[in-house]
């Protein structure tokens, strides 16, 4: 395999992973209401209550930065921050949902990953974040290797 095409592999992990941001922000955009009152659940679960009243505000800041995190992935120049970035959201996301999914005094019902077009378990939350996050790390990975044969 030439290097020409084994950097376009390396691109797919960085790809998939802003795919699917844009997709859960565009989901979650379709019910910025709902997502909202999902995000006012998480920060009322956290103990967050400066945030309370907030959700709709915060539903849109989460959606926006996902969605310039999807649509950094497609640019070029910026696909080995976006790599990194990734792990960092996917990281708080997977604290957020195993924190939700171990806790004794019940569970958030649905995350609002996807917003109102796909529902998932808190279970099935947890392991989807536990995916993505390998994906994302994976990304890194590519992407530093990428690096590494340009040079």
């Amino acid at each position: 395999m030439n290097t020409t095409n084994r950097q376009r592999l390396l691109h797919l992990p960085t790809l998939f992973m802003g795919l699917t941001f844009l997709c859960s922000a565009l989901f979650k955009a379709i019910g910025l209401r709902t997502f909202g009152i999902t995000v006012e659940e998480f920060c009322a679960f956290l103990g967050l209550h400066a945030f309370y009243g907030k959700g709709l505000w915060l539903a849109a800041a989460i959606c926006t930065g996902e969605l310039l995190l999807g649509i950094s992935a497609f640019h070029a120049r910026l696909r080995p921050y976006t790599a990194g970035m990734s792990v960092i959201a996917m990281l708080l996301f997977t604290y957020l949902t195993g924190m939700n999914l171990a806790s004794p005094y019940g569970q958030i019902e649905s995350c609002g990953c996807f917003g109102e077009v796909i529902h998932l378990s808190a279970k099935a939350t947890f392991c989807k974040n536990i995916i993505l996050l390998n994906v994302a790390l994976a990304a890194v990975i590519c992407e530093w290797k990428k690096i590494q044969l340009r040079d």
